[in-house]
């Protein structure tokens, strides 16, 4: 019988070979079911099931935007693509897990690979387990930032989707 690492080392080959180039939106959906897989412990058997690719997750979500576009051009802000993903895959109750931490889980991971001028190379969200402690603004150690930041371009390519693309 399979550990749950040999199961979760499966999800995460399975995911890696259809990854080609995380800039893309199929990359960027590889990107976060790999953060699944190491947040919930369902994650690694779904992402296995007979079927479920990641080109599977991102036509579920483009057939949900070419359902809800205005005009030619739909918007899913990156809750709802990650709840679209998830009920692809087969996650019960996918709201309750987005808001249970992976979102927060799945941003960190995506920005632990910029730096603001200044400040110490943030750590790999994944290596930082939530703890569910709330901490005040005098218990935070703000970090420097930057003058002018840009925004990471992770999770941008899920955020708005032009239809023309997909030839709809």
């Amino acid at each position: 019988m399979e550990t749950l690492e040999e199961i979760k080392e499966k999800a995460r080959q399975k995911v890696e070979a259809e990854i080609t180039n995380t800039d893309t939106y199929t990359g960027q959906i590889g990107m976060m079911l790999l953060t699944w897989i190491d947040y919930t412990d369902n994650a690694a058997e779904l992402i296995l099931a007979d079927g479920k690719t990641v080109k599977g997750a991102f036509e579920a979500m483009r057939d949900y935007a070419s359902k809800h576009k205005e005009g030619n051009f739909a918007c899913l802000v990156p809750p709802k693509a990650m709840e679209i993903v998830l009920e692809y895959f087969g996650q019960p109750d996918p709201q309750s897990v987005i808001e249970g931490g992976l979102m927060y889980q799945a941003m960190m991971d995506a920005t632990a690979k910029f730096k603001p001028y200044g400040t110490e190379t943030p750590k790999s969200g994944t290596d930082t387990p939530i703890t569910g402690k709330v901490t005040t603004p005098s218990e935070q150690n703000p970090q420097p930032v930057a003058e002018k930041q840009q925004p990471a371009a992770n999770l941008s390519a899920l955020n708005a989707l032009n239809l023309e693309d997909f030839g709809l």
